[in-house]
């Protein structure tokens, strides 16, 4: 009823079949609703479609997307063969409603312009200083951390590779808790929430 009215009013463009195809192949396109109008032996008959463009190639036996599928060139070659939404006699015209003006804003707010820019100056410094005053290699990774452990090869720790996180957790204050020495594997069977510590299981339990 809507594209009728809008019929009556003379807001419909007129499209021939060609023009109809290619302003309506795409699955999504800016123009609205159209009337497919055929030739019943000599009298034109309406029937509506949708702006989406499924209907262009519903007629095609493949199941492409209509704006891939190779049975628009056969269209295109003989229009006459171009029979979307059951139609039984050739198409005449589309009558197309015009996409709406576009209408762009762009709406911003000075306050936080201001505060982003600032935020970003002060970052801005900050890296700078970094790059040019802090002479020493930070550990920001796990790659850095391995990687300064192969450079300089931690003395408290050297051949202790069966050394325990609870061995290091208690040992005293200012004091080492643990040899150099090789140690003898004792193999304990362990459940698998002790890898991480009772705490941390709590805290994300309540998250």
């Amino acid at each position: 009823m809507r594209l009728r009215t809008l019929l009556g009013e003379q807001k419909l463009a007129r499209l021939d079949p060609l023009q109809c195809i290619d302003a309506y192949k795409n699955q999504y396109n800016s123009r609205g609703g159209v009337l497919v109008v055929q030739d019943l032996d000599g009298d034109p008959a309406l029937q509506d479609a949708s702006g989406s463009g499924t209907w262009v190639c519903e007629s095609a036996p493949r199941h492409l997307p209509c704006n891939l599928d190779p049975v628009l060139d056969t269209y295109r070659a003989n229009i006459s063969n171009w029979r979307p939404l059951d139609a039984k006699a050739p198409i005449l015209y589309c009558l197309s409603e015009d996409p709406p003006a576009a209408a762009c804003k762009l709406y911003s707010s000075v306050y936080i312009m201001v505060i982003v820019i600032v935020i970003n100056a002060c970052k801005a410094v900050l890296m700078i200083l970094v790059a040019w005053r802090i002479q020493i290699n930070p550990l920001l990774t796990l790659g850095d951390a391995i990687a300064s452990f192969l450079r300089e090869p931690d003395r408290h720790t050297s051949a202790a590779c069966l050394l325990s996180q609870q061995a290091i957790r208690h040992g005293k204050s200012g004091r080492l808790n643990w040899s150099n020495y090789p140690k003898k594997y004792s193999p304990r069977r362990k459940r698998i929430y002790t890898a991480a510590s009772k705490v941390r299981w709590i805290i994300c339990i309540i998250l």
